[in-house]
């Protein structure tokens, strides 16, 4: 089954769908087939998603790069937007394929 049928049911309710299903479903095996650089950002001292998921999301997204804030928890966006930012900037500036190796540890 794939992510459309997985949302199917939600279909008339555009545009929540993507976002319950994304919420509410276990979508690890649809990982492997992101074809995109993807940029996984987390602080390390994030409780709700910690460490362990940004790892296991890098591993299975074959062009993912992980960077890992020093002090900062989940909404590293608002915890200091400039490391935030700076982080975005330098995935952006740099030329794909990414490696799919971490930055940080």
């Amino acid at each position: 089954m794939g992510v459309t049928d997985r949302c199917a049911s939600h279909a008339v309710h555009w545009p929540t769908p993507p976002f319950i299903c994304a919420s509410s479903g276990d979508l690890r095996d649809v990982l492997p087939h992101i074809e995109v650089p993807t940029l996984l950002l987390y602080g390390d001292a994030d409780e709700r998603s910690p460490l362990s998921v940004a790892r296991e999301l890098h591993a299975r997204i074959p062009r993912s790069t992980l960077a890992v804030m020093p002090g900062l928890g989940h909404e590293c966006y608002l915890e200091s937007a400039e490391a935030f930012e700076a982080e975005v900037r330098d995935f952006l500036a740099t030329p794909p394929p990414h490696n799919g190796s971490p930055r940080s540890p």
